[in-house]
């Protein structure tokens, strides 16, 4: 896997970046985990997530052994707050994207460290990445319902598509957003 550092155009202190392998699977599968916990707060009565197993390890670290997917993590004096990452298909969005396109695969912030600039340079940098691959546009699904989430693309430049989506096994519905970039 290649894994290149995006610029991050805007500074977070002490936030550094490393790029995510397979080895850091179970990091990644409990931040994305401690994300969606969060849902709760805003989610349906009766929603339930899923907890993640072994299999759900496993399948993460096999897409990160993907050269498509590039995922990063970010720390904070060593410990890991954020996480981003890109590919062609998600969950979410399994159809492989139009040429020029990449998805927004994950972006997720540990709730102590959200509303400080973290989550935007995270972003900033998977921009950067998609820059240096020479995609044009970006896209993402997320929770149709998750208000905090969806103003926070529409801030960062993402629009929505008007596609939605039933939200799989997240059992949430979902909008598409999208975003052009130069490269």
């Amino acid at each position: 896997m290649t894994c290149h550092h995006g610029l991050v155009q805007r500074a977070v202190p002490s936030l550094t970046l490393s790029c995510a392998g397979p080895e850091h699977a179970a990091q990644v599968v409990e931040l994305v985990n401690e994300g969606l916990e969060g849902y709760r707060a805003w989610a349906p009565a009766g929603w339930r997530l899923a907890v993640p197993g072994k299999d759900e390890v496993l399948r993460i670290a096999e897409r990160l052994k993907l050269p498509e997917v590039w995922c990063q993590l970010g720390h904070i004096k060593g410990q890991l707050v954020g996480i981003v990452s890109l590919a062609p298909r998600t969950r979410a969005d399994p159809d492989p994207p139009a040429p020029g396109t990449l998805k927004l695969w994950q972006l997720f912030v540990r709730p102590a460290w959200q509303g400080r600039g973290v989550a935007a340079a995270l972003l900033d940098s998977a921009v950067a990445e998609a820059k240096r691959r020479g995609v044009h546009r970006l896209s993402l699904f997320t929770p149709r319902d998750h208000a905090r989430a969806c103003a926070f693309y529409e801030r960062e430049g993402w629009a929505p598509t008007g596609r939605e989506s039933d939200g799989g096994d997240l059992g949430l519905p979902a909008v598409e957003y999208a975003r052009s970039i130069g490269v």
